[in-house]
This record gives C-alpha cells, structure tokens and sequence, in this order.
C-alpha cells in the first residue's frame, strides 16, 4: 500500500482533495488502493467549463459535515 492510503487508515488525514478528468467508463487509474476503505463525506463539488470536476471531502470523523 502507498503511503497515503496508510496515512488515511491510520487517521492522519483531514481533507480529500479530487480533480477528475472525464473518462470512458472502466479506464482511468484508481484514487485510492482497493484495500482502503474510509468513510468521506463530500463538503464541495465544482465543475469546469473543460468537463472535469472538483470534489471535497472531509474524512468522516474529522469534525467536517
């Protein structure tokens, strides 16, 4: 596992921050290892006028909505 995937298991993160790009369905790499599982919660979302999005999430538990 990298190591920010050990940081958000271990708790040490606060925020997620997420630029996507669209995509064919199934292509692109993945954000996160399969075997990291933390609850987020979405605090914010733009779109670009190019397509692709901005997403902000506070990991659950973190004080954030």
């Amino acid at each position: 596992m990298v190591l920010a995937g050990q940081a958000l298991e271990a708790g040490l993160v606060d925020e997620v921050q997420v630029y996507t790009a669209p995509v064919r369905v199934g292509g692109g790499t993945r954000i996160f290892p399969p075997e990291v599982r933390v609850p987020l919660n979405l605090v914010e979302h733009r779109r670009c006028d190019n397509g692709m999005t901005f997403h902000r999430y506070a990991c659950a538990g973190h004080g954030q909505p």
